[in-house]
């Protein structure tokens, strides 16, 4: 994945700001760019609405048959 630009599709719409975040006041936020960094992606917000895979993954049993 490091030679490879990528899409991250999110609910959550803040995600969309982290790579031009100031990041000299989050240190947790900064932590997780650093690790980030090698890769090339862009993040897509999709309303949670719109976004069934997002919502299978967030619900108790959201990925079972039953």
């Amino acid at each position: 994945m490091i030679d490879r630009t990528f899409q991250i599709r999110t609910d959550h719409h803040s995600l969309t700001y982290i790579k031009f975040q100031d990041l000299r006041m989050h240190d947790r936020v900064s932590r997780w760019i650093d690790q980030l960094t090698p890769f090339d992606f862009d993040i897509d917000y999709i309303k949670g609405e719109n976004n069934s895979a997002a919502d299978a993954l967030s619900k108790p049993g959201g990925l079972s048959d039953t």
